[in-house]
């Protein structure tokens, strides 16, 4: 009857408890700063200075997506895509239980070409 027992305590000290995840919220904003329903946000952890797998997650109509995967203390490099408007990218450390970030997207920028308007035309 002790054996048992005793391999049971065993079995529950090997047992790893996993790690602390911090719990990400992201608002999304428009130039105007309402919030941008659907915009994809993709979430990237980083270790060794290197991104390693994904998620993508939709804001709601309020702007907002959350995500609560993450380790603390882990590096998180953050994508923000949605139509008509800029790719936003940055890199955020994740120190504590809860980590807020505001991105407020921008209109694209005007594209600029070394070749005159025209199919074929070469560099003047």
């Amino acid at each position: 009857m002790l054996l048992p027992a005793a391999w049971g305590d065993r079995r529950a000290s090997k047992v790893k408890k996993p790690p602390e995840t911090c719990n990400i919220t992201v608002t999304v904003l428009k130039p105007d700063g309402t919030p941008l329903e659907n915009a994809a946000v993709v979430f990237q952890p980083v270790k060794d200075n290197k991104p390693w797998g994904n998620m993508e997650l939709r804001t709601k109509e309020n702007g907002v997506a959350n995500l609560n995967l993450i380790p603390v203390g882990q590096d998180l490099l953050l994508q923000v895509i949605a139509d008509g408007y800029r790719t936003y990218g940055q890199i955020y450390k994740l120190p504590g239980a809860t980590k807020h970030i505001t991105v407020k997207l921008h209109y694209p920028t005007p594209e600029y070409s070394i070749y005159p308007k025209g199919s074929g035309a070469k560099p003047q």
